[in-house]
């Protein structure tokens, strides 16, 4: 029976050896020659002994609380689309825009950033003077003032002086400029990785993203600030420069009330910003991911044949 039991300890260790050794093979199939990422393997077994560790960690194991961080820095230009944008001239809709990002990616196909950016004076156009939103600084005109009613007075009028600016007249009305700051999250997701098999040294990463945050129109003058909810949309295509550092070309749509301008009224019930960006990303700590080696089925099949034949002959 000492035998016995002294046999069954032994197939017990060998099995252990074996498993660990193919899943560091395994390892080194994905990352060869990569001790470091040989240690992540080897920390990730034994966080899964702890029985806090959530679940989904099963899958992507070495996605550690440091791990897979990122910092991006971008600059462009931005087109304000808003009434009567259809009849300016192109460059003249055009404007700088910049943006500051920071996220982490949770799995090689999908993740989280926090993204801060704006535009100095967007350019819109009225052709009428139009009615404007002008705040609750001014009693009687109940937050919003037109145009039609202050136009025409010799003095310039209360909308010219503070919308319109006589030094912007352009074609048959008046260009006005807006400025504002937005942050925002957004959802990642790595359409490479997702319909196809996660390479972590690839040089081309495509990733769309959706976000909703918080624009903010900077005050101007007599102009008052205004404070809206935004929608994002948006392609990013990223280029492997280093193991560290990525350049990227980005487009991306921003969806505001129609408020966000100030001019109101019109066809058009939502005001939209096009960006068009060009930024470089720099990934922090570990940057990669490491599958969580298959459990073969029949091989565990047969480990539990051999235990329940061990346990008879025990018995």
């Amino acid at each position: 029976m000492k035998k016995i039991f002294l046999i069954v300890f032994a197939l017990f260790c060998a099995l252990c050896v074996k498993a660990q050794y193919v899943n560091e093979l395994a390892v080194d199939i994905q990352y060869p020659g990569d001790e470091k990422s040989l240690n992540e393997y080897q920390n990730a077994l034994e966080a899964q002994a702890d029985p806090t560790v959530a679940a989904t960690s099963a899958t992507w194991i070495t996605n550690k609380g440091g791990s897979n961080w990122f910092l991006s820095l971008e600059g462009g230009l931005a087109l304000f689309g808003a009434e009567n944008y259809s009849e300016m001239d192109f460059k003249d809709m055009l404007s700088p825009t910049f943006g500051l990002t920071f996220g982490k990616w949770f799995s090689p196909i999908w993740g989280l950033r926090l993204s801060l950016g704006g535009a100095s004076d967007l350019s819109g156009y009225s052709t009428d003077g139009g009615t404007w939103y002008i705040g609750q600084n001014y009693p009687g005109l109940n937050g919003i003032a037109s145009a039609r009613s202050y136009i025409t007075q010799e003095t310039g009028g209360f909308v010219r002086s503070r919308f319109l600016n006589n030094r912007k007249a352009y074609k048959d009305g008046y260009l006005y400029d807006v400025s504002y700051l937005a942050a925002d999250l957004d959802f990642l997701v790595n359409v490479k990785n997702l319909f196809g098999t996660y390479q972590p040294k690839a040089l081309f990463n495509p990733v769309i993203y959706g976000g909703i945050g918080y624009a903010h129109t900077l005050k101007d003058g007599d102009r008052t600030a205004v404070n809206n909810i935004m929608e994002k949309l948006g392609l990013q295509l990223n280029f492997s420069l280093s193991d560290r550092v990525d350049l990227y070309l980005e487009g991306e749509a921003l969806l505001l009330p129609e408020v966000f301008d100030r001019n109101l009224g019109g066809d058009l019930t939502i005001d939209a910003v096009g960006n068009v960006k060009i930024g470089l990303t720099y990934h922090f700590g570990y940057r990669y991911f490491i599958k969580a080696p298959l459990i073969d089925q029949k091989k565990l099949d047969d480990l539990n044949a051999e235990i329940n034949r061990l346990r008879k002959q025990l018995e």
